[in-house]
């Protein structure tokens, strides 16, 4: 992962006093030669293939297809020298992503074909559906998901196609393309899937049929409650209901009704809404099962009580979900951790939400979540708080709390506060540690100087984040170094 992820908000360019075509994308073009150079001098092939896809995919980031496309044939070129097979297959299986990144389908195709490990291989055309889906490629993303060898792993790519389809109004397709599907937990999902898509067009009878053909318990009552969603959602509260009463299970129940409550506040029935919303905490509070599943439902039920504008109550189911993270470790904790924290910050608890952040024990995720935190918290209004908080964290972490701040004040025009921020963050950043962080990190400064108007400053800061990159050892890490600065400044963060 790109170490300078959190970076990724800092300035859209589109805004910015200079457009990319002028001093910002000299920028990028100086960094990504020197990344060049740096890479062009590391003697092991292995890594020297890494270092010019990582220089391809920033390329790709800003637009530079051609220039991405001549970096990953010399990366190519690279991986072919490695004598090491298990390496070589490693580096084969990165290019071929980049290339993906690349938009050259056809040679990510022909590099997977090289990969013998079926793992590798299933990974990259798995990423070839995902960028066929987003280019709404239908027939390409199909004949890409067939030659994904793994079962589970094809299921799951024809359902994210599926969903495609329905989302664009071929639910005949979408229902054909679930109905493909030969594993049998992703295809109860699918169908599942399929029986909502219905119940949101409209077709509730058709839905209901999909929805009891399910035959995966768990899946069947996902089905019944999207249905019973749909159904609120279309002011049918007493249908929806009615569906509901289909759901076996306690917890699933609970959920729908958080679903169908925040329908029902809006077609002007608040304390009915609340009532449900109760019933559903209860519910969960008497109802033996897993920690993470009823962290999951009692963040439905807060996002739900958001919906009515009861930020009281949302902050307090919220802390119900917490006291349930003691059962639940590892990525589910940190799932779990993600989808908490926005929702306290939305309820006005920013204070509970930096605690949750801080909670994350995952380096790359949490200056992500403080970034978000201190983003939302300054476009309520409450910059001063947001910049007090982020002066109590580590200089990484205070880091991404400071772009956040920034990206809010960009959003709202606000060069004097900005050229404040930017002072306050310039010290933080200059602490960091690692090389290519602090490199990164002062690239990304120098982009919101120039959208702040001060381009003589943006200059000098540029100029800084190249002298700390060069300080980086020769080789991968400074040409690391080099690709991240440009990645910054260009706000594309991987």
């Amino acid at each position: 992962m790109n170490a300078a992820l959190w970076l990724v908000l800092v300035v859209p360019f589109a805004s910015a006093a200079h457009s990319a075509e002028g001093e910002a994308a000299g920028w990028v073009h100086t960094a990504l030669t020197r990344a060049a150079d740096a890479a062009g001098e590391i003697s092991d092939p292995f890594h020297r293939a890494q270092a010019f896809a990582e220089i391809a995919d920033t390329h790709a980031a800003t637009g530079g297809l051609d220039a991405a496309r001549e970096h990953l044939r010399l990366s190519a070129g690279a991986a072919n020298q490695v004598d090491n097979d298990a390496l070589a297959s490693w580096a084969r299986h990165d290019i071929a992503l980049s290339f993906v990144r690349a938009d050259d389908i056809a040679a990510a195709e022909t590099m997977a074909a090289t990969l013998r490990d079926i793992r590798m291989r299933d990974a990259v055309f798995g990423h070839i559906v995902e960028a066929q889906r987003t280019a709404q490629d239908v027939p390409g993303a199909l004949a890409a998901a067939r030659r994904i060898s793994d079962p589970a792993e094809q299921g799951q790519s024809l359902r994210a196609i599926a969903l495609l389809q329905a989302n664009t109004g071929d639910l005949d397709g979408a229902l054909a393309t679930a109905r493909s599907i030969v594993h049998a937990g992703v295809s109860a999902q699918a169908l599942g899937d399929m029986a909502g898509a219905f119940a949101k067009d409209g077709d509730f009878e058709h839905a209901h049929q999909l929805a009891a053909r399910v035959r995966n318990a768990q899946r069947r009552d996902r089905a019944f409650a999207d249905v019973a969603a749909a159904e609120a959602e279309a002011g049918n509260i007493k249908g929806a209901l009615t569906t509901v009463e289909r759901v076996e299970d306690k917890l699933a129940r609970a959920e729908a009704l958080a679903r169908i409550a925040a329908a029902r506040a809006n077609y002007g029935a608040p304390s009915e809404a609340r009532g449900m919303l109760a019933e559903g905490i209860a519910t969960v509070k008497r109802t033996r099962a897993r920690s993470y599943r009823k962290g999951e439902v009692l963040i439905e039920i807060a996002r739900a009580q958001l919906a009515i504008r009861d930020g009281a109550a949302a902050t307090e189911a919220l802390s119900l979900a917490l006291a349930n993270l003691a059962g639940v470790q590892n990525a589910a904790r940190l799932a779990l951790i993600s989808r908490i924290m926005p929702l306290q910050a939305k309820a006005g608890d920013f204070g509970g939400a930096l605690k949750t952040a801080l909670r994350a024990d995952d380096p790359s995720l949490r200056p992500l979540l403080v970034r978000d935190l201190a983003t939302a918290q300054a476009e309520a209004g409450d910059v001063a708080g947001a910049v007090a908080a982020a002066r109590g964290l580590d200089d990484e972490s205070a880091a991404a709390a400071f772009f956040g701040i920034l990206h809010a004040q960009l959003k709202a025009n606000d060069v004097a506060g900005m050229l404040v921020s930017i002072d306050a963050a310039m010290r933080t950043v200059r602490a960091i540690r690692g090389t290519e962080l602090r490199a990164a990190a002062l690239g990304g400064l120098a982009a919101v100087q120039v959208a702040a108007g001060d381009s003589e400053a943006a200059s000098r800061t540029f100029d800084e984040a190249l002298a700390a990159a060069a300080a980086a050892e020769p080789g991968r890490q400074r040409s690391a170094a080099y690709a991240r600065i440009a990645d910054a400044v260009a706000n594309r963060g991987r």
